[in-house]
């Protein structure tokens, strides 16, 4: 099953991403910004959920407006716990883990 085929609040999953993008607006490049919104647009919500995170990952002034726990759900709900479906960074999961773990 892909995750766009599950039951799920998708306009809250969207708005949840839009919420992390506005947090971290000052430290994410503009056209970084953009691509994220451009993936929001066209319902790409996987895309944008690990691109975002891969860009808050490498800033070091970043914050997370999320729980770490709603992170971690998104993560798997959008199966990026498996390294196949990561379209990005193929260590994806690996990098958001340690990351969460290093920000409690």
């Amino acid at each position: 099953m892909t995750w766009a085929t599950k039951k799920c609040d998708w306009n809250l999953i969207s708005s949840d991403i839009e919420k992390e993008l506005e947090a971290n607006i000052d430290v994410i490049p503009a056209e970084r910004v953009a691509d994220v919104r451009h993936y929001l647009t066209h319902g790409e919500l996987s895309m944008a959920f690990e691109y975002l995170y891969l860009e808050i990952i490498e800033k070091s002034n970043s914050k997370m407006f999320l729980s770490p726990d709603r992170v971690k759900e998104l993560a798997t709900l959008f199966s990026l716990d498996d390294e196949v479906e990561c379209m990005i960074d193929h260590e994806f999961w690996k990098k958001l883990t340690s990351f969460i773990e290093l920000s409690r």
